[in-house]
């Protein structure tokens, strides 16, 4: 099993240094580390999904690491389901290996293409 850290400054309150100091005992293949408060959309998650394999997992401090746009969370965590990638979030204790994590992020996943759904749905109403 391979174990990818992800550590990310969103705002002045986050630090990177203690980020990566939580990640240190977890992570010892991989750390990825960046400041500039972009989320998957920029270039470092997108690197990152594409080193996942359900032979990997990624370790983040928490979950607004991956960003703090709900819809963001719940597209990343609905990709993490439907490609069967192993993740585990620290603080909230998140962990896709086990019965609860699971749960968590099929529901996540429900939840978003219920989200694209009625977002399409009501795109094609205003057309």
């Amino acid at each position: 099993m391979k174990f990818i850290g992800y550590a990310r400054v969103e705002n002045e309150k986050d630090d990177l240094q203690e980020q990566l100091l939580i990640l240190k005992p977890y992570t010892t293949d991989t750390l990825f580390d960046i400041d500039d408060g972009k989320a998957l959309k920029g270039t470092e998650i997108n690197k990152i999904m594409f080193l996942l394999n359900q032979h990997t997992t990624l370790i983040v401090p928490e979950l607004k690491t991956i960003s703090i746009d709900l819809t963001n969370i719940l597209k990343f965590l609905h990709i993490a389901d439907t490609k069967g990638y192993n993740f585990i979030t620290i603080k909230e204790k998140i962990n896709t290996k086990n019965e609860d994590g699971k749960f968590f992020v099929k529901t996540a996943s429900e939840l978003y293409k219920n989200f694209v759904q009625l977002k399409e749905e009501t795109k094609a109403k205003k057309n």
